[in-house]
């Protein structure tokens, strides 16, 4: 690895080191959403004549609600906000004359930054994981386990394209936190963070079909809930990979056009 690249991505590990309880307070607080909704299916499963609901038994909607939840906390990234920050302080002066570019010392800082929560939340995973093999007597193989490893990796580096390509809004509007906030709960929804998509019924499903957003959630949880085959499995990456080459190409253009508005200040 370049070196440039090796230092930012070493400080992005510093950065996730350096506030040590805000992290894990970051964590503890995903258990609150979690405890909700359990309670909240249960009771929706105890009402209801079919134990089988939008293709979900109780159990699979038990381990869709905190896989969800896990794979939420792990692809957020909260980059429009530094972005934001950089634009209109005129701290993305420095990163014009910089050897590095913004966008590759950014995706290093934030990879770098992953690193221990993609650790924790691994291994947070794999006691689901062996929770559903134990308990549920789920069929979880080997290699669905590496796949599912694959697709969330790749769903790390989906997220951030997606966050990289809203956060250049910033360019053309003064305030956009409460833009962010909407934007950040509406693809948190389309992405199969809160609930599953098929709730939204047949119709939707088909529009999301042709968006990005659940390929950072929905369908890594269905890739290790065993919803998707292998083969269907290795079809997500694929669209996955298609997805960051498209968003990449267009966040390229965005910025491209949106940098000749930008006016540096301050910094």
């Amino acid at each position: 690895m370049n070196n440039k690249f090796a230092v930012s991505f070493s400080l992005g590990i510093q950065n996730s080191m350096e506030y040590r309880f805000n992290f894990f307070m970051g964590f503890a607080s995903l258990f609150f959403p979690i405890f909700i909704q359990l309670f909240l299916w249960k009771a929706v499963y105890s009402h209801a004549s079919n134990m089988n609901l939008y293709g979900y038994t109780y159990h699979q909607m038990i381990v869709y609600t905190i896989v969800a939840a896990l794979i939420s906390r792990l692809v957020a990234t909260g980059l429009e906000y530094d972005i934001n920050h950089d634009i209109k302080s005129g701290g993305l002066n420095k990163y014009l004359v910089r050897p590095v570019g913004y966008f590759p010392y950014k995706i290093c800082v934030y990879l770098g930054g992953k690193v221990l929560s993609f650790a924790i939340t691994l291994i947070m995973l794999l006691g689901v994981v062996l929770f559903m093999v134990y308990y549920f007597k789920a069929p979880i193989s080997v290699s669905r386990i590496l796949v599912f490893g694959v697709v969330l990796m790749l769903a790390v580096v989906l997220n951030f394209m997606i966050s990289f390509a809203v956060s250049a809004i910033a360019f053309w509007l003064t305030d956009v936190s409460y833009f962010f906030h909407v934007t950040a709960l509406l693809i948190q929804i389309f992405s199969g963070g809160i609930f599953p998509l098929d709730i939204f019924g047949a119709t939707w499903l088909a529009v999301f079909d042709y968006l990005p957003f659940k390929y950072t959630i929905y369908m890594p949880v269905n890739v290790i809930n065993g919803k998707l085959t292998l083969l269907q499995a290795l079809h997500v990456i694929e669209l996955q990979l298609l997805w960051i080459g498209l968003i990449m190409l267009l966040t390229r253009y965005i910025w491209k056009v949106a940098i000749k508005k930008y006016i540096a200040v301050g910094g």
